[in-house]
């Protein structure tokens, strides 16, 4: 489709009393000193079809400030006819004042309505936006007629970060590859898909990536476990299992025989059966013993962990309160540097403040020497005065403005300093905290240590024992020597078994220590090899990013000749960062001398109306900067700055087109 303005006509429009631009769907230049009205027409024209200026405010001031204009009473409005594939179609907006009251003196404005036409027939804003929105839907309308829109002031769902809408707009127009094509043109990617396993690759990556971290994390952990069983393992040094063994076996056999012996002595069922009975509680109650001298032990080495993890969590906080006092110093710093700027400003401000507007009081004009009259000489100064008025009060604004700018910032530092100070107060808190608890852990570990075996269970089988050992007694008055020598023989027996048992045991437990420790030998060798296909799987799909990303730009930079877009930041650790900068012979947009920015714009409206099928008339404002405009479909509207020209002149193909003021 192709559009073409043939004709635009303002009244009462930001100072143009009646203004009529005829280009008739062909180039035009229109040539005028400042404030004459160029940019007005260009506003007008945005006005009509979207509702806000070239700025793209929709607050911006219709009506004349300049006092050219009587106010109040008037209608302010904006007329185009254009030419759409052949067909001429007008448009029409005006901007209507609402009064309240009986007409004269007691009329009260009461606020604005917006009627609209189209070919003559006046319909809701709702209606006429529909038609608009046929021809071109969303922003397509200032994008295909300001080459600084796109770039600029193109606005989107994040306001933020205007270069997501204009990313989504460069892959809506010119294409996206499939994950199959990238695929298909680049071989070392043939076990992508089954990686990939049917996710996305965003997805995917996460879940790669969260595995991978799970099992770092476990392997981290291994060495300390390795360590602790280590530490866990008795001391053997002099210790032989197969010497222990035999002289367990030999001790017993001495034990067997003393008993025997006694047994003779005594030569009694009962006294039998109650040596039994006491070697059988004098086993339980050393069981008793040894279980809770383990469960003593156990409790230490859990309170020595988690007194452990206190001390290393304060060192933590204690760097971070570096950290932060850094930043406060820092801020400080700042701070001085802006309350010295804040305090230049204010004498800035006090020095404008009390300049005062200058008059030549003479009344013969320069060029012919007759008297100036008086009430034109009144005129130029009144006009002087407000001038120089409106340019102080102006400045004085903008110092204003710079002022509570630097204010702001110091704020933000002091609050800032406020929040590090909290920071560290609350760090300092936690350290104190933490101190307080291992001193407790350790007054807990002190009392573990200080138990005594007092069960219930324990008192009985002393008691228990104590019954059997006096039974014994009695049972053995007749004897007495013989039997209280065999019974210390047997007792040192016991020793020796108990202690050659304890010493077999630490082998046992070193056995156990061994056994986990080959286990978590084979489970660091099983993460590690987790970890390796991890990032084998995540290479492969940062390789893939990479080449999509760079098929998507030459995709998307074939299509234009003056604008390269920088799409994608390839980061030193691999990760792709998503971005969308147009650059012109290597320079970014936001670098741009104007020219330049415009004719950026013009190859891309080139582009979008290639694409779209649709050209519409392309603004340029300002256009005495651009040396040489590249040419485009669209038909072009040069809006040039020209001191001599105190009225608005227009030319067309060479030729003065008229325009009625």
């Amino acid at each position: 489709m192709e559009i073409t303005l043939k004709r635009l006509e303002l009244t009462n429009f930001k100072g143009q009393r009646h203004f009529v631009f005829d280009p008739n769907g062909e180039n035009a230049d229109v040539f005028g000193d400042n404030a004459t009205g160029k940019t007005s027409l260009f506003d007008a024209w945005l006005w009509m079809f979207t509702g806000k200026n070239s700025e793209g405010k929709a607050d911006f001031n219709i009506k004349d400030t300049t006092g050219k204009i009587p106010d109040g009473g008037i209608d302010h409005e904006a007329e185009a006819a254009l030419i759409i594939d052949g067909r001429e179609r007008t448009f029409k907006r005006t901007y209507h004042e609402v009064y309240a009251g009986k007409r004269g003196i007691d009329q009260v404005l009461k606020g604005h309505t917006t009627e609209y036409r189209i070919d003559g027939e006046g319909m809701p804003e709702n209606k006429y936006n529909d038609v608009l929105k046929e021809l071109f839907p969303g922003q397509i309308f200032q994008i295909l007629t300001d080459p600084l829109h796109f770039n600029s002031r193109l606005a989107g769902a994040d306001k933020n970060n205007p270069w997501k809408t204009r990313r989504e707009f460069l892959f809506k127009w010119f294409g996206e590859y499939t994950d199959a094509e990238v695929i298909a043109a680049n071989p070392d990617l043939k076990d992508f898909s089954a990686i990939l396993d049917g996710k996305t690759v965003e997805s995917r990556k996460s879940i790669i990536t969260d595995l991978q971290k799970d099992a770092e994390k476990k392997a981290g952990r291994i060495p300390d476990q390795i360590a602790e069983n280590e530490r866990m393992k008795p001391d053997i040094s002099g210790l032989n299992l197969e010497q222990l063994q035999a002289q367990l076996s030999t001790a017993n056999e001495q034990l067997f025989a003393k008993q025997g012996e006694l047994s003779r002595i005594q030569n009694g069922e009962e006294l039998t059966k109650k040596r039994l009975e006491l070697r059988q509680v004098s086993l339980d109650i050393q069981t008793l013993e040894n279980n809770f001298k383990g469960e003593i032990g156990k409790l230490v080495t859990e309170k020595e962990s988690s007194k452990t993890k206190l001390s290393t969590q304060s060192v933590q906080w204690a760097n971070e309160i570096t950290g932060w006092q850094r930043d406060i110093n820092q801020n400080k710093n700042s701070t001085l540097i802006k309350e010295t700027e804040v305090e230049s400003l204010r004498a800035k401000y006090r020095n404008k403040d009390a300049e005062e507007f200058q008059w030549d009081e003479s009344s013969i004009c320069p060029t012919c020497g007759q008297n100036i009259p008086a009430d034109e000489l009144l005129i130029k100064k009144v006009t002087a005065q407000q001038k120089f008025n409106l340019e102080n009060s102006q400045a004085l604004e903008n110092i204003q403005v710079e002022g509570k700018k630097k204010n702001d910032e110091i704020t933000k530092l002091k609050t800032d300093n406020a929040d590090l100070d909290l920071k560290v107060a609350g760090n300092n808190a936690l350290i104190e905290t933490n101190r307080a608890e291992v001193d407790g852990i350790q007054s807990e570990i002190n009392r573990i240590k200080e138990r005594k075996l007092d069960s219930e269970e324990y008192r009985q089988k002393a008691t228990e024992k104590e019954t059997i050992e006096k039974a014994i007694s009695q049972l053995e008055s007749g004897s007495s020597e013989v039997i209280e020598k065999l019974n210390m023989e047997n007792n040192l027996a016991n020793q020796t078994i108990q202690s050659i048992n304890a010493d077999i045991s630490k082998f046992t437990q070193i056995k156990t220590n061994d056994a986990r420790i080959e286990e978590l030998d084979k489970q660091q060798k099983e993460l590690a090899d987790k970890i390796q296909q991890c990032e084998k799987q995540l290479y492969i799909i940062g390789l893939f990013t990479r080449r999509k990303c760079e098929m998507l730009s030459e995709n998307i930079n074939k299509h234009f000749k003056v604008v390269k877009w920088d799409l994608f930041e390839i980061q030193v650790n691999g990760t792709i960062i998503e971005k969308c900068e147009a650059t012109a012979v290597g320079v970014p947009n936001s670098d741009l001398n104007f020219g330049m920015e415009i004719n950026a714009g013009l190859d891309i409206i080139n582009a979008v109306s290639e694409k779209l099928n649709l050209c519409l008339p392309v603004f340029i404002d300002g256009c005495e900067s651009v040396t040489e405009p590249i040419k485009t479909r669209s038909q072009q509207i040069r809006l040039i700055v020209s001191k001599p020209d105190k009225k608005l002149r227009v030319e067309y193909r060479g030729k003065k087109i008229a325009g009625v003021a």
